[in-house]
């Protein structure tokens, strides 16, 4: 009689997925049971045993696997959830006597799904971290993915935490449309082959693709006018054509248009000399080469005030780029990012110092990470815990300092070949704001919690006035000056990328922004700036 039930769930399951590859409409009504797999799939033969009120270990089938490897082994029994469309490894001599619960002599493990697959693994990493108490005052956080297409966080407890389990968040593979996720709670040991085993069931179908389009069926270059900013797009490609392709292939379809203007964005720094060298003329200071019609080879010179300070051995430096000018409101202290002309070295200039600033832990293939802001002449800058930093991919405490008096800390994401964890500090009307990945803190307060947002991110100013997009379920807004602006993506790349995919990084300029985005089925070239008065 078991032998048929069993049968009978796997036919349900083959066969229940729609040709879109999602699962059926009604499957979250019913309870979620798991079923081992037949014996072929299996290397011994296992019958399930049945459920009681309490999870209590049963003698184990075989010799259980004492030290988990980073897979799962040949050994480990594969277990398939019908109803929610995956099938996961566990160790052969776990039982299941709950609903969605396994335990054995060296471990346990318990999963559920969370509604909110819209918020990506950056945001809604950070934010777990960060709430939830049970995990200890210094867990670690990593993120995953594995080669069937799952991927994800892991959140390791620390020693003082309250509930010694792990906690897997797994999303399902993008070509799935599953507007959920999965939270496996487990013992730490087991995180690795867990992760790794993890797999689609039910269907292997990808999602229908959009119909093809091209520039006949759409615009291949419109400019529209929202609230005093100027929006140039320039259609490059569908969404089929891009889910089929590489990133080289997808960057070179960019028009030479879009490239040209791309270039221009990008020397947009050129346009703060004039107010550079008003602000820094009392510290000698001075950017030259420059006209009012040609700018093509600036120098900063460094002056009298600089000379015999220890460590400065610079006269003048040649200008590849300057990051923003960040001055107190009294005048008296400032920071400049510098990059040199052919050495690509990067500095940050103070008011007494010239530092070299090429290993910073605050880095970002966008361009400078801003670290330091002013609230009136009171210094707000940002720095690492140096008591909590944990080995490599560990989480590391952020702290906020206002002056000399600590105001705020926070749990990042573990630095990557692209990026630290932190996009900038800002400050604008009296509050200054600290961005993380896909999370934004305005004073202290998590703004994607509180206007219950999935994801913020790419805070910058255009025309001295902020500009950061957020998501709410599918769609991605564009917020500007205090008002939601009525335009909407389904996907803006943001994320630093390092290698091949910086090749369709943002363009983060002065006053201008330049950036990939989706909508209704075709991917555009973004060019955003300020509208000419």
């Amino acid at each position: 009689m078991k032998s048929k039930l069993i049968l009978f769930i796997l036919i349900i399951t083959l066969s229940g997925c729609n040709r879109q590859g999602i699962l059926p409409d009604s499957f979250l009504i019913h309870p979620s049971e798991t079923v081992e797999l037949p014996g072929s799939e299996l290397p011994t033969a296992v019958t399930p045993t049945s459920r009681s009120a309490t999870i209590t270990p049963l003698p184990t089938r075989m010799l259980p696997t004492s030290n988990p490897p980073y897979d799962p082994p040949p050994d480990w029994v594969l277990q398939a959830d019908a109803n929610l469309g995956f099938a996961m490894k566990i160790p052969n001599d776990w039982e299941s006597h709950e609903p969605q619960s396994w335990v054995g002599s060296n471990g346990e493990l318990h999963y559920s799904v969370r509604d909110n697959h819209s918020v990506g693994i950056n945001a809604l990493c950070q934010l777990e971290v960060n709430n939830n108490q049970k995990i200890g005052s210094q867990p670690t956080i990593q993120l995953w993915n594995n080669n069937n297409g799952f991927y994800g966080c892991e959140i390791l407890p620390s020693s003082d935490a309250v509930d010694p389990n792990a906690i897997l968040l797994a999303w399902y593979p993008y070509m799935l449309d599953i507007d959920f996720i999965l939270q496996v709670n487990l013992t730490p040991r087991f995180v690795n082959p867990i992760k790794n085993g993890l797999q689609s069931w039910g269907s292997n179908t990808t999602v229908t693709p959009i119909a093809e389009q091209s520039p006949s069926q759409t615009s291949d270059f419109q400019v529209t006018e929202f609230s005093g900013l100027r929006f140039e797009e320039y259609w490059v490609t569908s969404q089929e054509w891009y889910q089929k392709h590489d990133v080289e292939a997808f960057a070179s379809r960019l028009p030479k248009e879009a490239i040209h203007r791309k270039g221009e964005i990008q020397n947009n720094w050129k346009q703060q000399i004039p107010f550079i060298n008003q602000k820094l003329a009392q510290f000698d200071i001075k950017i030259t080469g420059c006209t009012q019609k040609v700018c093509d080879t600036p120098t900063i010179e460094f002056g009298e005030n600089y000379a015999g300070l220890d460590g400065i051995e610079k006269k003048t430096i040649s200008i590849l780029s300057i990051g923003k000018l960040v001055i107190n409101q009294s005048g008296t202290r400032f920071f400049l990012p510098i990059y040199e002309l052919n050495t690509y070295k990067r500095y940050l200039i103070t008011e007494n110092s010239i530092e070299n600033n090429d290993f910073s832990v605050f880095y970002s293939s966008l361009g400078y990470v801003p670290t330091q802001t002013f609230i009136g002449n009171d210094l707000i800058q940002i720095a690492y815990d140096p008591e909590n930093i944990t080995e490599a991919g560990g989480s590391i405490d952020l702290q906020v300092f206002r002056n000399d008096e600590l105001i705020f800390n926070y749990k990042v994401l573990p630095h990557n070949p692209a990026s630290g964890p932190v996009r900038g500090l800002y400050s604008y009307e009296n509050h200054w704001y600290l961005e993380t990945a896909d999370v934004l803190i305005r004073d202290g307060v998590v703004l994607n919690e509180e206007t219950k947002t999935g994801e913020m991110f790419t805070f910058h100013f255009l025309n001295e006035k902020p500009f950061y997009f957020y998501r709410q379920e599918k769609d991605i807004h564009i917020f500007y000056d205090g008002n939601t602006l009525p335009i909407t993506y389904q996907r803006v790349i943001h994320e630093p990328m390092c290698c091949s995919g910086g090749m369709v990084n943002m363009t983060l300029a002065y006053n201008a922004l330049g950036f990939y985005a989706l909508r209704d089925g075709s991917w555009y070239y973004m060019v955003i700036t300020p509208v000419v008065p």
